[in-house]
């Protein structure tokens, strides 16, 4: 049991936000699930990504992960006590269609139904991500995943028996989370699944210049074409609880940039870096096409959506979900390829854009801000602020939801549990980071809601359990996979109740 030990320090509530924002938290399938051969699930590309030597940090994988699958009522539990009103969470694809295009598991359908209608008995709503970059094996090898056309109608199936089986009681749909991930990591720098990239000293086959872009356009493209059969198919279904309609959209992810310094040259490679990362996939669903600059510098390499395709796009987002984390410098790039890039210089997008970009500031020397587990997220509280307001002038009026933000802890093995549940770091982050979200939220941006990322420590990916990001401890190193919840837990857990709180220092009973 976790009790506070802490004086007050300044105020922050959950009813200054408003009684419609609604306050949860995250995770994904391929993180916390676990199961990974039970009840009829199919392989993933990060199973096979896993397995691949030197591709995880730490050569784990993700099998059993936080055994969500056999312990979703406990985690459910856990959400309630804290005073979630939400619980965002993704849907194994191989778990519903374990090939990816044939049959349905009806097993999958009952595990998904089952968490669903207890999230719902315990006032909880379920937010459901179809895409949490898990893609069933079979159609990765040999169709080639999302490089092929083909797979449009592999994710609209997928999508419509999600939309059929669990509409009903799902109000908010995500179609896809971070697809610049998927597009840049997967196929750009080969350091996540499915590892396709033009260095062979780290990939087998890949194009660096071109499958990036490859890879966006069929999603953007499917991603159409499953909220036209959300909408029409299914009459943006009314949730029977509450009787409200659903709603689908997209989540997005960027890292804002700042001028590196005060001169035109960095002010422009600022905004171009932020169109390139994130209106790369917003402006699509809200103008029909990529933005006007990668259209200059990319050339051919940028696919172009036929009428149609632009037609069903404009508009296809309810919402815009926003993955946030940090902040870095952006300076002008001279060197670049535009039209045919250079690989060895880099990755597309990063080389047609022309940015450097750095946590460095080169003009005092200084970090952008206190560093955390992770190499590439520093803590830069005002950032999410910028962002909210940078993304509600591009496309105003556009709902917001944050659907992922928090930080890493080092998951060292040999502190103990007292030490490892007091992360007050993480209590810093998530109050400084709401508190600028507030901030924007009364200047006008119409932000609804916000997950905290994550729930439980889980599987990071290509960095397995060597980084704990969750507001719940989860001892990885017994079979029982106990989980005990953090300061920061505890934190949550008042602040969602109206209670003003900062918290210093805990200790446990």
């Amino acid at each position: 049991l976790l009790t506070d030990g802490a004086q007050e320090e300044g105020e922050l509530r959950a009813s200054d936000f408003g009684g419609d924002f609604v306050f949860g938290f995250a995770t994904s399938a391929a993180q916390v699930e676990g199961a990974v051969a039970e009840g009829g699930r199919g392989r993933s590309i990060w199973d096979d990504f896993a397995e691949r030597p030197g591709k995880i940090k730490d050569a784990s994988k993700p099998s059993v992960t936080a055994d969500q699958f056999h312990r979703y009522k406990d985690d459910v539990a856990l959400l309630k006590a804290m005073g979630a009103s939400s619980y965002r969470f993704s849907i194994s694809w191989s778990r519903i269609i374990p090939d990816g295009m044939g049959a349905v598991n009806e097993a999958g359908i009952q595990h998904y139904s089952n968490l669903i209608d207890e999230l719902l008995a315990n006032g909880i709503a379920p937010a459901v991500t179809l895409y949490h970059w898990d893609l069933p094996s079979a159609l990765h090898q040999p169709h080639g995943g999302w490089l092929n056309a083909s797979i449009v109608a592999a994710f609209v199936r997928y999508a419509d028996v999600c939309f059929s089986r669990f509409g009903g009681r799902v109000r908010t749909w995500i179609t896809f989370n971070e697809p610049q991930q998927t597009a840049v990591q997967g196929h750009g720098y080969g350091t996540m699944a499915p590892g396709r990239c033009s260095n062979r000293s780290v990939c087998e086959t890949g194009d660096s210049a071109a499958e990036p872009y490859i890879v966006a356009h069929n999603i953007l493209r499917a991603h159409a074409a499953a909220v036209e059969v959300y909408r029409s198919r299914h009459g943006r279904q009314r949730v029977k609880e509450n009787g409200e309609h659903g709603r689908i959209g997209m989540t997005l992810d960027c890292v804002f940039l700042y001028p590196a310094d005060q001169t035109p040259g960095s002010e422009a490679a600022a905004e171009r870096g932020m169109e390139f990362a994130f209106a790369w996939f917003a402006d699509p669903l809200f103008t029909g096409d990529y933005p006007p600059s990668m259209r200059q510098a990319v050339g051919s390499r940028l696919p172009s959506f036929s009428a149609a395709e632009s037609s069903l796009l404009i508009g296809s987002s309810d919402f815009l979900g926003l993955n946030f984390y940090t902040a870095q410098f952006a300076a002008q790039n001279t060197a670049g390829a535009g039209e045919t890039a250079d690989v060895a210089d880099g990755v597309a997008p990063w080389v047609d854009c022309h940015v450097d970009m750095t946590a460095v500031s080169p003009v005092t020397g200084k970090l952008i801000g206190e560093r955390t587990a992770s190499s590439w997220l520093h803590v830069v509280p005002s950032a999410v602020q910028h962002m909210l307001t940078w993304i509600s002038h591009r496309y105003p009026a556009v709902p917001i939801i944050i659907t992922e933000n928090g930080m890493s802890e080092p998951n060292i093995p040999s502190r103990s549990l007292v030490r490892s549940l007091c992360d007050d770091q993480r209590v810093r982050f998530y109050r400084s980071y709401l508190s600028n979200i507030l901030q924007a939220k009364r200047q006008g941006v119409p932000v609804q809601g916000y997950y905290a990322w994550s729930l439980l420590d889980n599987w990071e990916w290509a960095m397995g359990f060597s980084e704990r990001f969750g507001a719940v401890y989860v001892n990885f190193t017994d079979p029982a996979l106990p989980r005990f919840p953090k300061a920061s837990a505890l934190w949550f857990k008042h602040f969602l109740k109206a209670h003003s709180m900062h918290i210093r220092g805990h200790v446990v009973q």
